[in-house]
Order: C-alpha cells, then sequence, then structure tokens
C-alpha cells in the first residue's frame, strides 16, 4: 500500500518533529514546514493526502484552511489550536477541515485522527473504482440489450422475410394459374 502523504503546518517545533518521529514511515510519508508560504510552495509541487495545520500559525490559520480546501478540495485537514472553542472548532469545519484537535496533541488522538482520514480516503477510492466499475457495467448492459434488440429485429425481419416469400410464392402461383387460364381462354 502507498503511504499517505502527511504536509504538517505548525509554529511548534516539537509538533513538526513529534510527527516526523511517530508518523514518518510505513503508513504515513511526512513533510513539515513552520511557513505557510513554504507550505503553499511545497502543495504546489506535490501532492499530499492530508494537511495537519495549526489554525493560530500566522497567517490567520482559518484562512489559510480555506485557501487550500478551494485549491485542494481532494485533501483533507485536520485542525489544531491551543484556543479552543466551539466556536473556532465549527468555524474551521466550515472552513473545510475534517477533524479538529485540541492543543496540546495526544499523540494518540493525532494517531486516531490521521488513521480516521486514511480508511476515510481509502474508502472513497474503493468508492470510486465500485461507481466506474458499475458505469462500465451499465454499458455493457446497453450493447448487449442494444445487441438483444437487434437479434430480435433481425429475427422478426427473417420471419417477415419468409413472410413474403411465402406470400410471393403463392401470389407466383396465382400469376401462372391466370396465365395458363387466359392461355385456355385465348384458344
Amino acid at each position: 500500500m502507498t503511504p499517505i502523504r502527511l504536509l504538517v503546518l505548525d509554529g511548534d517545533e516539537k509538533v513538526l518533529h513529534l510527527c516526523i518521529r511517530c508518523f514518518n514511515g510505513s503508513e504515513f510519508q511526512v513533510v513539515t514546514t513552520a511557513d505557510p508560504a513554504n507550505a503553499r510552495q511545497i502543495l504546489a509541487q506535490e501532492r499530499f493526502d492530508i494537511l495537519l495545520t495549526d489554525l493560530f500559525t500566522p497567517p490567520q490559520g482559518l484562512d489559510f484552511t480555506r485557501e487550500i480546501k478551494i485549491k485542494f478540495p481532494d485533501m483533507d485537514i485536520i485542525a489544531m489550536t491551543a484556543y479552543s472553542t466551539l466556536d473556532t472548532a465549527m468555524n474551521s469545519m466550515k472552513a473545510g477541515a475534517y477533524d479538529y484537535l485540541i492543543k496540546p496533541v495526544d499523540f494518540w488522538m493525532l494517531k486516531a485522527a490521521l488513521r480516521r482520514c486514511a480508511v476515510k480516503r481509502i474508502l472513497a477510492e474503493r468508492v470510486r473504482s465500485s461507481q466506474e466499475t458499475l458505469a462500465q457495467l451499465k454499458i455493457v448492459e446497453s450493447l448487449l440489450t442494444s445487441a438483444a434488440k437487434d437479434v430480435g429485429t433481425r429475427s422478426d425481419m427473417e420471419k417477415i422475410a419468409r413472410d413474403l416469400n411465402a406470400a410471393l410464392s403463392g401470389l407466383n402461383g396465382v400469376i401462372s394459374a391466370l396465365t395458363r387460364k387466359s392461355e385456355n381462354i385465348r384458344e
């Protein structure tokens, strides 16, 4: 399985080192930065599955979250903040965050959030793949239905041709009989 690509944006170096130390490996491929401008450059050059970002990394994290979600709608965003309020949580979700964590971030909560994102992405890909397969099956079904109709039509045409041949044979017989009768009448 291809590792999930994770970009971590946080002004706290401890969080960046924790993410690299704990998550970089077989499940996740982690890239970190403390600077939103650098995060934009990284995102412009590479594809990531998940962005883990501090909502209060300057400039305002909610605006950054909204901007990234618009530019990369398939990327999941996990928002973190030490200044947790109900409004902040709701606004981060409205801005496009998939999940919301309170700092200091508990390692197990962060791991669970990342795995939820990974599972969601895998399931979404399977749904997309199933939908593509279903669409292909519908095309095949349509082609087979059309072919069956053509066979049905051909069968109907063959029956009509046989009936016409029979009618023409009968008509030929009538014409021959009439011709003989007319010849007899002439004589």
